[in-house]
């Protein structure tokens, strides 16, 4: 066995973890390492999947994000707790991998499937921009 050292950015952790679980994920089912970035495509106009849709403590902020109008959305970390009815876990005022965009992060998740991405995070504000992704 070799061993290897990464070095990565601490505001890019998120998307390290979210590649290696992808990697690991499809090594255990068999399949070949995806592609940096890879995703699975959908036609214009097609639905997400049933599976898609987000349960348990997130469910109600997830159904914020399905429910939003417009292409942005400004939100404070105290609007997202009143949308969550409850707080935010403590990780997420202190470190940018909470806020990652990757299905791995329980956050992201939240976002991600109801079709937003985080353009933007500024945690001394408690402040985040997301766009609505394209379909």
């Amino acid at each position: 066995m070799e061993t290897v050292t990464v070095s990565v950015p601490r505001e890019r952790l998120g998307e390290f973890y979210a590649l290696l679980s992808q990697f690991f994920g499809s090594k255990a089912e068999g399949g070949a390492a995806p592609e940096s970035g890879s995703q699975p495509q959908r036609a214009a106009g097609e639905a997400a999947p049933a599976q898609a849709a987000v349960s348990g403590k997130y469910a109600p902020l997830f159904r914020y994000f399905l429910n939003a109008p417009g292409e942005e959305l400004v939100l404070s970390f105290a609007q997202m707790e009143d949308a969550l009815g409850g707080k935010l876990p403590p990780s997420a005022r202190k470190h940018r991998p909470c806020w990652a965009n990757s299905q791995v992060s329980l956050l992201g998740r939240v976002w991600l499937r109801a079709g937003w991405r985080l353009a933007t995070i500024d945690l001394e504000r408690e402040v985040a921009l997301f766009e609505r992704q394209a379909t």
